[in-house]
């Protein structure tokens, strides 16, 4: 039995990978309970349910008859390959997909940071240029006033 092809008939598809990468065969597959399905990222109730059902069938039909040793056959060997090899390229790509957001998350960070200092560096040089200007104002008035005080 194809794992790929059984999930694609339940419209469970999506998992693919999952079962891939986890070495979910036709041997492991009627074991599964409910913490191994929420253990393989199965978290939406109803496609449990449903694998459930599928696997209590699977159950029920291999009860009927001897397990086959030619489950694989070779034509779905090549297929079950590049199913694997999928499987491993989505999970690099999903590593790489995290990596990258954790160092943009660092960049935002540190951008943030750098603007906060900006915008208190700006604060302050506004200060000074406006105690300066007072300063300067008062330097002004003290000298005019001296002026005035001479001349009378």
């Amino acid at each position: 039995m194809d794992i790929v092809v059984w999930l694609r008939s339940l419209g469970l598809g999506k998992y693919e990978a999952v079962f891939l990468e986890n070495e979910i065969d036709e041997t492991v597959l009627p074991n599964l309970t409910t913490e191994d399905l929420k253990d393989l990222g199965v978290s939406i109730v109803g496609h449990r349910r449903k694998l459930l059902d599928a696997i209590a069938a699977l159950r029920n039909d291999a009860s009927g008859k001897a397990p086959s040793a030619e489950v694989a056959t070779a034509s779905s060997a090549p297929v079950l390959a590049a199913h694997k090899r999928r499987a491993r390229l989505i999970a690099q790509l999903h590593e790489q997909a995290i990596a990258i957001a954790n160092d943009l998350s660092a960049q935002h960070k540190a951008t943030r940071a750098s603007v906060a200092k900006n915008a208190q560096r700006r604060k302050a040089e506004v200060w000074l240029f406006s105690a300066g200007a007072f300063l300067l104002a008062l330097g002004c008035i003290v000298a005019v006033g001296c002026i005035f005080a001479i001349c009378l």
